[in-house]
């Protein structure tokens, strides 16, 4: 097996950042090299310095947590309106409007930025939202799919000229934060314009003196429009202007539009991120400063076996399949050119897809690439600044966007037809073409004339997994690898581990950060044996806590499909982990899914399992390299809320782990809503290995090494204890 020679990332904290260590508040004062010069936060004035090594085996240990940006005025901001509610706090319709007015506010921006005739006054406004509205109008349409004549599309009213310059005004503010767009953060009032029309030109004259540097303060220029007036006045007895609210002034004074107006006010930084939108942007020296993403038919049939979805078909369906072109969802780095993520499906891809492979991008792929026998690391993850994708439905569903703003990255979108400007994401696909998929047969080629009369479906020969594996190989090996053009002849394997250690990057999402933001969303009850999801019980103290709160009432739950591990349950105080009664820690579900499968065939179903048969199962899988795929866990198909579902009814329904104790060891025990749980010490003898039902369902003498159950076994009664959203 390949073994890595291991590589300390370098992450990148800024001085507004809060990281919280052990419940302690720090606050990044200075990084070099070697390590992290951290000050506590706590009143006492005190510094202590963590080096690189130490800060990733505490982001390891989940020992870390960072709120980007928590210390920074505009963070300030956003908490007091939002009232210290996160991006995972919020309901889905309370994020959907978000992103809707956050695209209103996007694309204006680019349009401000891209064409001389738009701007903030009235008419080029309201020209500019019919041109948005009907934009986001069509995409809405072409999200729905293709329907029959008549068939009515949900899509909102678009907002007036005022409106939006208000959100405009308070997410340019918020340095872009889109909570900033959480309906009923802002006041209500007629806020037009009603003064004198000498006082207006008073007042335009006087704000194009904040260009000035000597003079950035809006305070200051409201003195200087009160001082005209006055003069004015005093000239001119009988005139009696009168002298307007400084809101007037920091009004005129947002209309100043331009770069240098912006960085004289703000910054450079905040003038840097306004005008990402310009045609050809900034240029990007930092690793994930800006990621691009797209989708590619590749040029080759596969055939499909072995494939993740292969576990899940029936046999008529494995007959019905037999060749089919596959689709590649690739993420790279602008800086490095590294691609951070590379996600192969059968056939074409979905929005569920994509988020699978966003998960890539903040993910450690290590274990996948040692997996596939790459020699070189792919430990290319982080937590991204930008990421820029075209207008296509699966990249604007709404789902996605939830992600990409839940892992804190700006979500762009590129114009129609000007490919160019995701020119690095469309010449890698010509790569991989020309560089990869010309070793094998099956080949359809980019158009007709190259095919020629060659039946590229009949000599297809490679399978699903090996065109995944030669894909992760070929990235990881050969292009990380090779010099590249871009880079002046360096790899971006090199420039990637010379840039990370010159600028750092940002740490991705912890463990539980990432079940919250990419895990599927399920209903449960909470039973005495805690939570039952595919044959599994999840059980801990804080979790029965919630259960006397709820009582019968299904609670929200997020599961990771790529680590049966944990789940996540929602409680009045917020979300908590609850661990699995066995380590099921990096196990897959589609892995789970087999196990169960090849217990099935082996005519089991009618015992209750006992833990050491499944983890023989699973270690077998594990083992084979058919299943490798499967068992990456990242590779792995979602599964929709539906799926689950329905795998659970047909799979699970007369099936749970058994849990093997000693002869007196501590089990749960059913008590109902309002009752005391019973106490720690309460013990209890349960037979070990497999018990038949009849000795479960027997009532002629109570086996007092039994413990009473209210619902040992899921039947089909069970079917309230599931809902999907």
């Amino acid at each position: 097996m390949t073994v890595f020679t291991p590589v300390t990332p370098i992450y990148r904290f800024n001085s507004s950042d809060r990281l919280t260590i052990n419940n302690v508040a720090y606050r990044c004062c200075d990084s070099d090299h070697y390590c992290h010069h951290l000050k506590r936060m706590d009143g006492s004035d005190l510094f202590e310095t963590f080096t690189h090594s130490q800060v990733d085996m505490l982001l390891k240990a989940r020992e870390l947590k960072v709120d980007r940006q928590f210390y920074s005025p505009q963070a300030a901001l956003v908490r007091s309106t939002t009232h210290d509610r996160a991006w995972e706090d919020l309901t889905d319709t309370e994020k959907d409007t978000i992103i809707w007015r956050k695209e209103y506010c996007d694309r204006f921006l680019q349009m401000e930025a891209e064409l001389a005739w738009v701007s903030r006054s009235k008419k080029p406004m309201l020209q500019a939202i019919a041109i948005i509205s009907g934009e986001i109008a069509t995409q809405k349409r072409h999200q729905k799919g293709s329907g029959r004549a008549g068939q009515s599309v949900e899509i909102r009213n678009p907002p007036c000229d005022t409106t939006l310059t208000r959100w405009i005004n308070k997410y340019v503010k918020s340095g872009f934060n889109p909570l900033s767009l959480l309906p009923g953060n802002s006041r209500s009032g007629n806020t037009s314009d009603r003064h004198h029309h000498e006082v207006k030109e008073i007042i335009d004259e006087k704000v194009g003196l904040l260009l000035d540097r000597r003079l950035p303060n809006v305070r200051k220029a409201f003195h200087q429009v009160k001082i005209e007036i006055d003069k004015r006045n005093a000239e001119r007895p009988g005139l009696d202007l009168e002298v307007p609210d400084i809101q007037a002034v920091y009004r005129a004074a947002r209309r100043l539009d331009p770069i240098y107006a912006t960085a004289a006010r703000q910054g450079i930084d905040a003038a840097k991120k306004k005008f990402i939108f310009s045609r050809g942007g900034l240029e990007v020296v930092r690793p994930f400063e800006r990621l691009e993403t797209d989708e590619w038919k590749t040029h080759l049939h596969v055939l499909l076996r072995r494939s993740p979805d292969w576990l899940m078909l029936t046999d008529k369906e494995r007959d019905a399949i037999a060749r089919i072109r596959c689709s590649l969802i690739s993420v790279l780095d602008v800086a490095t050119r590294c691609a951070v993520a590379a996600y192969l499906v059968p056939g074409s891809a979905t929005a569920a897809d994509v988020i699978r492979c966003l998960q890539m991008v903040v993910s450690d792929k290590n274990e996948l690439a040692v997996r596939f026998g790459c020699g070189t690391p792919w430990s290319m993850h982080g937590r991204p600044d930008r990421i820029v994708h075209d207008g296509g439905v699966i990249y604007t569903a709404d789902e996605v966007r939830r992600v990409i703003n839940a892992i804190g990255a700006h979500d762009e979108t590129a114009p129609a037809g000007i490919p160019e400007l995701r020119g690095t994401i469309e010449r890698s696909f010509r790569t991989i073409d020309q560089g990869l998929l010309f070793n094998f047969t099956g080949r359809t080629f980019s158009n007709v004339g190259q095919r020629g009369r060659y039946n590229s479906e009949k000599d297809a020969s490679l399978e699903f997994a090996e065109l995944n594996k030669a894909i992760v190989r070929w990235i990881n090996d050969i292009y990380h690898n090779a010099p590249h053009e871009g880079l002046n002849k360096k790899t971006p394997y090199n420039a990637w581990l010379s840039l990370t250690r010159q600028y750092g990057i940002e740490p991705a999402p912890v463990i539980d950060d990432m079940r919250l933001i990419f895990g599927t969303s399920i209903h449960k009850r909470i039973s005495g044996k805690g939570i039952f999801f595919m044959g599994m019980y999840y059980q801990s103290e804080a979790l029965q806590m919630i259960r006397r709160e709820v009582g019968q009432k299904q609670v929200h739950v997020k599961v990771d499909q790529a680590d049966m591990g944990e789940i996540s349950v929602e409680g009045a105080k917020g979300w908590i982990s609850v661990p699995a009664i066995k380590p099921m820690a990096g196990t897959a579900l589609p892995l789970w899914v087999a196990a169960r499968r090849q217990e099935q065939r082996q005519n089991l179903d009618d015992a209750e399992k006992s833990w050491p048969i499944m983890s023989r199962a699973i270690q077998d899988l594990s083992a084979m390299g058919d299943n490798a795929v499967t068992a990456a866990g990242l590779d792995s198909p979602l599964m929709s809320m539906k799926e689950l579902k329905a795998l659970e009814r047909d799979l699970f329904k007369t099936f749970r782990i058994a849990e093997s104790r000693p002869a007196t060891a501590q089990a749960p025990i059913e008590y109902e809503v309002g009752d005391d749980p019973p106490p720690p010490s309460a013990a209890v003898t349960v037979p070990e290995g497999p018990v038949s039902p009849e000795t479960t369902r027997s009532n002629a003498v109570p086996n007092p090494r039994i413990p009473k159950r209210t619902s040992v076994i899921p039947t089909a009664g069970d079917e309230d204890d599931w809902s999907v959203d």
